[in-house]
């Protein structure tokens, strides 16, 4: 039996491991699942409901269950269809999410028995809470897990993509789904604010409640923890006018720590930083589109930042024997064909200093390495526009990520 049928309740499991990028995916894709089939049911259950209230201010973290009304209009399918004739006026979408505390095993489990989850899409290798184990390894019922790994370029993601995998009963399959950066994968999740942003503009971002209007440049700053002294040297010798717009998270304190110590030195000033609030996703979309340097880090924020068409720098997280630098070369290798080489070399010379690489040659100290890289990165920031462009025009031509996966979910079987 097609799964076409069923396939309008979805369960999606979240645990929340890095501050807010796990949760930030999973909302992102509810909300355009909902967005392309108002009428399904979307169950998420998360571990950490005061992550999600941190992105979704109508999350209430003391609730075990919960209902979240979805009528938003940042899915391209949505935003299509509402401008067709007739439909002038109306709500561009509507739907509804239901939140569960996955760690409250009675609410949970007296929601699954009443309602057997049927499609589940166990997020990022979050593995199964022991409720959902028991109903599902039960002997009778039958269901479809897609586990949606994390966002990689590097070859494995086509190799995996659609690879069945097996589980400790006939009756439930197992298959893998990955967002990626090729035709092979599952592409990234699209919205209209995605679109809209990397459009060229005729004009500058404009003041919009979480920007200010500065003579210098805007730069985003979202990191992981490092020292951030040779990155604000950098800057002050590309445009002392710059404004850092500092994002709340791990590496908030070590980049205002930096800066400090630049303001201390002697004849030396700091850059201009303003710290961000704790925004909702569709706030945070908003100040990512506004800005004119990205630094990023997190699968959500480093796939809005490559749709974005803007210049940026990807943090990745650091991992035993510096493994992290292998996802970064496998990412700049996509991108490499969009950019002239010279441009290139800047690029990739600064991601691999800024995620540990040492550098070649013979500085007289990694801080000084670094301080370099930066400035020509930034130097040549304008020049490199055009490759951050064209990349994030080859992203979109892959299609949507959740529409793909839509479409994946209505082929299959039970």
């Amino acid at each position: 039996m097609l799964l076409s049928t069923h396939s309008a309740d979805l369960t999606i499991l979240c645990k929340v491991v890095d501050n807010f990028g796990d949760i930030g995916f999973v909302y992102r894709l509810a909300k355009n699942l909902v967005q392309l089939n108002p009428q399904r049911e979307i169950r998420i259950a998360v571990d950490n409901l005061a992550a999600f209230n941190k992105i979704e201010s109508r999350v209430d973290p003391a609730l075990a269950e919960q209902v979240l009304e979805v009528a938003c209009a940042d899915s391209l399918q949505a935003q299509e269809g509402a401008g067709k004739a007739g439909n002038e006026g109306k709500p561009k979408t509507s739907g509804r999410l239901k939140i569960f505390d996955a760690t409250n095993a009675a609410v949970c489990a007296r929601e699954w028995t009443k309602k057997p989850a049927r499609v589940i899409l166990e997020c990022f290798q979050c593995g199964r809470p022991d409720w959902l184990e028991a109903l599902l390894f039960d002997g009778v019922t039958r269901a479809l897990i897609i586990n949606i790994d994390y966002l990689t370029a590097e070859d494995y993601a086509e190799e995996f993509h659609r690879l069945k995998s097996g589980t400790r009963s006939p009756l439930v399959r197992k298959v893998n789904f990955m967002p990626g950066f090729t035709a092979k994968t599952g592409g990234l999740i699209l919205d209209a604010a995605a679109e809209t942003a990397s459009k060229p503009k005729n004009a500058p971002a404009t003041e919009n409640g979480f920007i200010t209007k500065t003579a210098g440049p805007q730069i985003l700053m979202f990191s992981y923890p490092k020292d951030f002294a040779p990155i604000i040297r950098a800057i002050l010798r590309w445009n002392k006018a710059a404004q850092i717009n500092l994002a709340q998270g791990a590496g908030k304190e070590s980049f205002l720590a930096a800066n400090e110590n630049c303001l201390q030195e002697q004849n030396a000033g700091g850059l201009f930083v303003r710290e961000l609030p704790f925004l909702s996703q569709e706030e945070w979309d908003k100040n990512l589109y506004a800005q004119d340097i990205l630094f990023v880090r997190g699968e959500d924020s480093l796939s809005r930042a490559c749709l974005s068409g803007k210049p940026f720098v990807w943090q990745a997280y650091l991992q035993d024997d510096n493994y992290q630098l292998v996802k970064v070369r496998a990412l700049l290798e996509r991108m490499r064909l969009h950019f002239a080489p010279e441009d290139f070399a800047a690029l990739e010379n600064f991601w691999l200093l800024y995620n540990g690489a040492e550098s070649s040659g013979k500085p007289k100290t990694a801080g000084a390495a670094m301080e370099e890289a930066c400035y020509g990165f930034l130097e040549r920031s304008d020049k490199m526009k055009a490759g951050f462009e064209a990349f994030a025009r080859s992203l979109f031509e892959l299609g949507n990520f959740a529409q793909k996966l839509d479409e994946f979910v209505g082929s299959q079987e039970l």
